[in-house]
């Protein structure tokens, strides 16, 4: 009769008799070197200090690291794993190839307010337009293009005076005071 046996991290295998011992190792030098002559293609093995599976793809280099795939977790999937870094509202990041978040990089989902507290820098391109600020979808309320030009975008209406607001309408320059 057939039974489940268990390795961690939810994984089973569906098992008649004993495990094979090949399935599960105590670390990297005992899945490349302990079982001389019967590695196979495809041969899954749990590494139990790191709980990682690997799978062999090339049998006869199989003391090799480059003869193994790390398939959980999934190396480079982008899909993570583990409990989130920061607090909320911090937007995770690469940091040295671990998670990182900061305070000052944060977006609140309900307010759509993305926050950059410290140096912001955009580096241009040969598109004619570098940085864009919009005010509703089509409108360039304001922007720089490739040559470092500041624009700002022509709203069709008197603004109100605002101390420090500098805006553009119809042809008229406003500088508030």
């Amino acid at each position: 009769m057939s039974v489940f046996t268990t390795i961690p991290n939810g994984f089973y295998v569906n098992s008649a008799g004993a495990v094979d011992a090949r399935f599960s190792v105590a670390d990297s030098a005992s899945r490349k070197t302990s079982f001389t002559g019967v590695y196979y293609d495809g041969l899954i093995v749990y590494q139990q200090d790191t709980q990682e599976i690997y799978v062999c793809i090339d049998e006869n280099n199989a003391n090799l690291d480059s003869s193994w795939k790390l398939v959980y977790p999934a190396s480079g999937s982008g899909t993570g794993s583990g409990e989130p870094t920061g607090s909320n509202t911090e937007i995770q990041f690469n940091d040295n190839g671990n998670f990182g978040a900061s305070p000052r990089l944060t977006f609140g989902e309900s307010t759509g307010l993305l926050r950059v507290s410290g140096s912001f820098e955009i580096t241009g391109s040969a598109a004619s337009d570098s940085f864009i600020i919009k005010s509703g979808s089509n409108f360039n309320a304001f922007k720089v293009n490739n040559e470092g030009v500041s624009v700002l975008g022509d709203f069709q209406y008197t603004p109100t005076a605002e101390n420090g607001g500098v805006m553009y309408s119809s042809s008229n320059l406003y500088v508030g005071s």
